[in-house]
């Protein structure tokens, strides 16, 4: 009988394999140029090149709001990150607003909305006001291609706060944030998704195309964008789970465009579950992790474990990871101290390719293998306690065995006899 629902997703509003890929790279290209501190700290009296004044905010005449609420800087896209590790210098964090000499913290009457550089106010004061702030802002915008419609007109000359237009909302001034799209700008489109088989009984690998567009006034600017994403082939991107953002409600902005109590960066975001990030799953559950991920069973603990990149050596993985031996493959995951056949309670606590056997107390070592090469020297691959992993052999020290396990004759996978520590 043929099957009557849809495979490879569970409801209508979870987020595609594309979109997830274009949340990803979005994330990391932003986060990547403010580590080249792609990015300006704009303070009181920073006078623009042509002079201007950038520190000062400008009244929009938004018909979603009472005029005189909404005030917003030359630039979007500000900076709400914190903790870059490269970077000459850190972005400013944004303290206050000044209404003419009168300083007003954070939390005093108004929001900020990071997203379009703006600053809006609870209730609208004087649209003569002279209202100052001092903020950083992102030098490349970074957006998915669906936020570059037709209908959106690209802002040129937007450092220029000397221009008159800037402060009398006219010209491209006078359009909303929303409709203008600031240079030099990244638009990331994914496309020509193409699907192939991954093994008998289901799975599949989905390779998908990435065009980058880079719009910029200067076609120098525009070369150094393109050799500097160009330069990124063959690196490996780590990918964090949009849809438990949304679930558990972590996106780092709100509806408003202000922080949220999380406003994490891209390396937070990716970081897993057990270090506060979203990469984590329910090993057996049915819960998905992103593409080329795995989902390891995590041992004798319970709980969430961490969605393991696929790998094949040590060298695939971030630091303070190896690249596992699970039984559900070979994945990079945080490694502990955990010694060939220590006792255990997740595979975190194991060392180096070791992950947690749930034999009696967790026992350290290589799960998965297929064939003796696999394992580490002193032990054989076999079903024990019916687990395929590393079993430690005893064959010269019967008393190599720690308590809860005895030394005994086992078939190995190549049908040898071996004596092995065994629950």
């Amino acid at each position: 009988m043929g099957t009557t629902f849809f495979k490879g997703v569970s409801n209508i509003g979870e987020t595609s394999i594309t979109e997830v890929i274009e949340d990803n790279l979005v994330s990391y290209i932003d986060w990547g140029f403010l580590e080249l501190g792609a990015f300006y700290n704009i303070r009181i009296a920073s006078s623009g090149t042509f002079g201007g004044d950038r520190s000062r905010l400008r009244g929009v005449a938004d018909p979603r709001y009472t005029n005189g609420q909404v005030w917003e800087g030359y630039r979007q896209d500000w900076i709400w990150q914190s903790g870059l590790s490269q970077a000459p210098e850190q972005p400013i964090q944004i303290s206050g607003v000044y209404v003419g000499s009168t300083f007003y913290p954070r939390g005093s009457g108004y929001h900020i909305n990071y997203k379009y550089g703006q600053v809006i106010f609870d209730n609208p004061i004087a649209t003569t006001s002279i209202v100052k702030l001092e903020y950083p802002h992102k030098w490349v915008s970074v957006v998915g291609a669906a936020e570059v419609p037709w209908f959106r007109n690209e802002q040129n000359r937007s450092y220029r706060v000397d221009d008159p237009r800037f402060l009398a909302n006219s010209g491209v001034w006078n359009e909303l944030a929303e409709t203008r799209l600031q240079l030099p700008l990244v638009a990331v489109e994914v496309v020509d998704a193409t699907r192939d088989g991954y093994q008998l009984g289901g799975g599949q690998w989905s390779r998908s195309q990435v065009i980058l567009h880079i719009l910029s006034e200067d076609p120098q600017i525009a070369k150094r964008i393109a050799s500097i994403l160009a330069d990124q082939n063959e690196s490996t991107i780590y990918v964090f789970d949009p849809d438990r953002l949304i679930s558990q409600n972590s996106y780092p902005l709100d509806y408003r465009g202000e922080k949220s109590a999380t406003p994490w960066g891209y390396p937070q975001l990716i970081a897993p579950t057990g270090d506060g990030g979203f990469l984590d799953c329910t090993a057996g559950a049915g819960a998905s992790c992103p593409a080329m991920h795995l989902c390891p069973d995590p041992g004798p603990a319970s709980g969430a474990s961490d969605c393991a990149a696929s790998c094949v050596v040590n060298a695939d993985c971030r630091a303070g990871e190896a690249c596992k031996w699970f039984a559900e493959g070979r994945g990079c995951a945080r490694t502990g101290a955990g010694a060939l056949g220590a006792t255990c309670s997740s595979f975190r606590d194991c060392g180096v390719q070791r992950t947690c056997v749930d034999w009696p107390g967790g026992f350290c070592t290589r799960a998965g293998c297929t064939r003796n090469s696999d394992c580490e020297s002193g032990t054989s691959c076999a079903d024990v306690g019916g687990v395929r992993a590393c079993a430690l052999d005893c064959s010269t020290d019967m008393g190599r065995c720690r308590s809860g396990y005895t030394c005994r004759s086992i078939t190995d996978v190549s049908g040898s006899s071996r004596f092995v520590c065994a629950p």
